[in-house]
């Protein structure tokens, strides 16, 4: 078996509904949050600075979208 199969065995016996990639994309979030240069952040993950910046950028605008909205009394 994989380590990746044992991980995925293991959360679903312990009922566990988050996925590893919830948890990666959470990583790269928190990365570009606490202003991890974004050539750093995608040497952390395993990819280019490309990919890096097309993959999880758009999660960190939508979230700061959502945070802004959020103040306003709509």
């Amino acid at each position: 078996q994989t380590i990746a199969k044992v991980f995925l065995d293991a959360l679903d016996r312990d009922e566990v509904t988050i996925r590893p990639y919830a948890l990666r994309h959470a990583f790269a979030i928190r990365l570009m949050e606490k202003k991890v240069p974004p050539e750093y952040g995608a040497r952390l993950m395993g990819h280019s600075l490309q990919v890096h910046e097309q993959t999880y950028k758009r999660w960190l605008e939508a979230d700061r979208i959502t945070r802004a909205m959020s103040s306003f009394n709509l």
